[in-house]
């Protein structure tokens, strides 16, 4: 007996000694700081659809049993949770330890796995932000709802594995639901946050409305032989990071009051002044009440035409100049993902009776509906497409006319790539190549960072012209050279006319270049288009 008795004391020792060591060797491992913390991300998923995954470094503390750490994201649901649903957290569901935030009916979870959790009474609020947090402070865990204290307590716990999810597709219960809805900017701290910092952040939620969210259901890819981009938004640890804040919007004085219509010479005039712009989700007219002549613009921007819409927004102090520093990322990508109205009221020029008008868009980007005078004349596709339509009888000459233009972006802006040292330059262009012809280097290029509004709006000028009943279209101009000779050549011109009048009109076309004029006579018959 004694003998086992002193065989068991050795033992007990040997135990004691290698725990104390092991104790000693783990409180001396390094805590990480690289990156400085995980996140923000931003997802937005169906339910019962797929979900999102980062990785964390491996063997990072933030992995490890007894290291604090901190939680948080905002959650908007489509619908209240019917039971468990894993909403963000670390680990794999299926290991013994995984750190979620989750919901139920009635309550709010931190779930480490099954029959170890920690509620509290509380909901997901179905179409509404809500701020839910976690905290654990080395011995007891905090959950947070809208920045109160829901519930605090220890929990069996251990080493998680290397992943962020959000809307994780492994159910932790046969019974358990896949989330349906957004997630905005889930974070993972190596601190504790304390219940005031946990307060003052559920106090100042970001602009929802300006946060690119990844799908979690993604669709099939472009098939492509070049660079089709990005289908998830940049990692935020590879985001350049300024010391100096961004500028501050400095808006420029606006030019002098001058009349909306200036002419540019005999029956040809531009529409350069009086545009007003506003974000079409600002805007709870129709185009009918927005063409009458009352209508109030006095909350929409002064707009500079030719111009984009961030053009406008940098000139009226809404935004900084991206030309500087990092401005660029203190304009948000949202731009590009809503319509905006254009409106100008002008005087119409004063021409004799029997003249034709036409109203032509010499370029805007990328889509565009226009009414005159509460007339829809149509629409124009494509940034480098001229929008011309006859406005004769619909325009007043010498009253007041109502111009309005809804533009819209790019159908396919794409997702950019911040240049910095750690993510490198990005890809050329990508998705946006589905939209050409448009300025496909908007989306970013080596040498351009993103322009985030994709340069919409109304980029060239706006002119209006007054002519009899033929209209001259765009000569097209085809020489051929009879290799080897190089000292004559046969030239090729093609007018296409337009009779627009009820009766045939008869005409000498004439066409010069140099010291050399061409003419030809041709008769026109009524509502005719001919290339001569």
């Amino acid at each position: 007996m004694a003998k086992l008795a002193q065989n068991c004391n050795v033992l007990t020792f040997t135990l004691l000694a290698a725990f104390v060591f092991a104790t000693v060797a783990h409180a001396q491992l390094p805590i990480t700081n690289d990156p400085p913390l995980y996140g923000p991300w931003n997802g937005a998923f169906f339910p019962d659809g797929d979900g999102l995954r980062q990785r964390v470094v491996k063997d990072d503390s933030v992995l490890r049993a007894d290291t604090p750490w901190s939680m948080y994201c905002w959650v908007r649901a489509e619908e209240s949770p019917k039971s468990l649903t894993l909403l963000a957290g670390l680990g794999n569901v299926a290991e013994q330890y995984p750190r979620y935030l989750a919901a139920d009916a009635r309550h709010i979870t931190l779930w480490i796995g099954k029959d170890n959790s920690l509620s509290s009474t509380a909901n997901l609020v179905p179409g509404q932000w809500q701020f839910i947090a976690t905290t654990f402070d080395g011995s007891k865990f905090h959950i947070y709802n809208n920045g109160t204290e829901i519930g605090s307590g220890p929990l069996a716990l251990g080493t998680v594995s290397p992943v962020l999810q959000m809307a994780p597709v492994m159910l932790p219960v046969p019974e358990a639901k896949h989330f349906g809805g957004k997630i905005a900017h889930f974070t993972l701290l190596r601190n504790t946050l304390t219940a005031e910092e946990v307060q003052k952040l559920s106090q100042h939620p970001p602009d929802f409305g300006s946060i690119l969210f990844e799908d979690g259901s993604k669709p099939w890819p472009v098939q492509t032989r070049g660079q089709a981009g990005y289908r998830a938004p940049q990692e935020p640890s590879t985001m350049p990071h300024g010391i100096a804040p961004s500028s501050k919007p400095v808006a420029i004085p606006l030019p002098a009051e001058q009349a909306a219509l200036q002419a540019d010479g005999d029956e040809q005039w531009t529409i350069a002044g009086g545009w007003k712009l506003s974000a079409a989700p600002q805007v709870t007219s129709d185009a009918a009440a927005l063409s009458q002549p009352a209508f109030s613009t006095k909350d929409w921007l002064s707009a500079t035409v030719p111009g984009t819409v961030l053009t406008t927004m940098i000139d009226r102090g809404v935004y900084p100049d991206p030309d500087y520093g990092l401005n660029n990322l203190a304009i948000p990508e949202s731009l590009n993902k809503q319509d905006y109205w254009y409106r100008n009221e002008f005087k119409g020029p004063k021409t004799a009776h029997d003249r034709r008008f036409t109203l032509t868009f010499e370029g805007i980007n990328y889509k565009a509906s226009v009414w005159l005078n509460g007339k829809d004349l149509g629409t124009i596709t494509g940034a480098f497409i001229r929008g011309v339509f006859d406005v004769t009888g619909i325009l007043k000459p010498g009253d007041t006319n109502v111009l309005v233009v809804r533009v819209s972006p790019p159908p396919h802006p794409g997702i950019p790539q911040e240049q910095s040292i750690r993510g490198g330059p990005g890809e050329n262009g990508g998705y946006m190549c589905l939209d050409g012809p448009t300025f496909v280097a908007t989306e970013g290029w080596d040498w351009i960072p993103a322009i985030r509004d994709r340069d919409t709006g109304i980029w060239q000028p706006v002119v209006i012209t007054a002519s009899g009943g033929v209209t001259i279209g765009d000569a097209q101009v085809v020489t051929k050279l009879p290799l080897p000779a190089i000292d004559h050549a046969d030239v090729e011109i093609t007018v296409p006319l337009e009779n627009a009048s009820t009766s045939p009109v008869q005409g000498t076309l004439k066409a010069t270049f140099d010291q050399t004029a061409v003419t030809k006579t041709i008769t026109l018959p009524p509502g005719k288009v001919l290339s001569s």
